[in-house]
């Protein structure tokens, strides 16, 4: 570490969360490191979400803690997240939900590593996910060797899962602000897809994140129920991977996954049609596969994008098409 500590910014964008934000808020308030600039994006909130915020940066405004609101007042958390990264000077920037939670030393332990590897140009790490009962459970990386991989079948680059150069971000255009969402699973697609190749690593250790469920998100309670926004999402990451047949082949096999889910929830029709545009998609030579995946997460509710990785993912140098 040089003598003079790296600042970190973060950037929250929150709509109508009066009755949660605080909690984030001071989770970020209650980081052991410092200095930190925290850039609010209030995203055209009809609630009492604009004055909670407000009287809680005049009570922790400080000279080591920076906190700035801006507005976006058109809707979409795509808006919010860029509206808040044009403000960004940092060298390094993360993103934060509205609703989640960071533990007191999870910016110390990144900007540590930071300090002691400057090459690094995108940092992630694992998170837990708590639902509405108190139930949590750990989101790991289990392919760190292909992350690109790993990311299509697991959304690893979730928002709140990594650090990366503002530069870097601003390059690769941000956010998407078509897409309504699983706009952050694109933005990883296209930050993996970058060239040259980001230096990237993962940040060891137990999560220090931790991500809230609840029927409120932006993703909403089931799969089907953003089904059309989900699709313009997948067909924007299609295009991402236009010229990588090896990912666009694991990307398939992630839309029979979807696919099942659909069905599973009831949505049979919408379940069809996305599995034969999905094999009319891809090699024939591969549809046995896709099938096989499709069933295997229909009847026993997980398990498919595991399969995924083991069915389609190629072998050493093997072609897949």
């Amino acid at each position: 570490m040089t003598e003079k500590k790296m600042k970190m910014t973060v950037v929250v964008p929150v709509r109508n969360r009066a009755h949660v934000v605080c909690r984030t808020l001071d989770s970020i308030k209650n980081q052991s490191w410092r200095p930190i600039e925290l850039i609010i994006a209030d995203n055209g909130s009809d609630d009492p979400t604009p004055d909670v915020v407000s009287k809680w940066a005049d009570e922790n405004n400080s000279e080591d803690f920076i906190i700035r609101i801006v507005n976006e007042p058109v809707c979409g958390a795509s808006r919010a997240r860029n509206r808040g990264l044009r403000e960004v000077t940092t060298e390094h920037v993360m993103f934060f939900d509205s609703d989640d939670e960071m533990e007191f030393d999870h910016i110390e332990r990144i900007c540590t590593i930071l300090g002691n590897h400057p090459e690094i140009d995108l940092l992630h790490w694992s998170l837990s996910t708590r639902d509405a009962d108190g139930w949590t459970s750990v989101c790991q990386s289990a392919n760190p060797d292909d992350l690109l991989t790993e990311h299509i079948l697991h959304s690893t680059l979730s928002t709140a899962r990594y650090t990366v150069r503002t530069e870097i971000l601003r390059q690769a255009g941000a956010w998407d602000e078509s897409l309504s969402t699983w706009d952050d699973y694109e933005l990883g697609v296209r930050l993996l897809t970058m060239e040259p190749p980001l230096r990237v690593r993962h940040l060891s250790g137990a999560p220090r994140v931790i991500a809230n469920l609840s029927e409120d998100t932006q993703t909403g309670s089931s799969y089907s129920c953003r089904a059309e926004a989900q699709t313009l999402a997948l067909e924007a990451i299609g295009k991402d991977l236009a010229e990588d047949p090896c990912h666009r082949l694991i990307l398939n096999g992630k839309k029979a996954v979807i696919a099942a889910n659909y069905r599973n929830e009831g949505s049979h029709d919408l379940s069809a049609t996305i599995l034969l545009q999905t094999k009319e998609d891809t090699q024939k030579k591969h549809n046995l596969k896709l099938q096989i995946i499709h069933t295997f997460q229909r009847l026993f509710h997980k398990g498919g994008s595991w399969l995924t990785h083991q069915l389609l993912q190629p072998k050493g140098n093997q072609e897949n098409g």
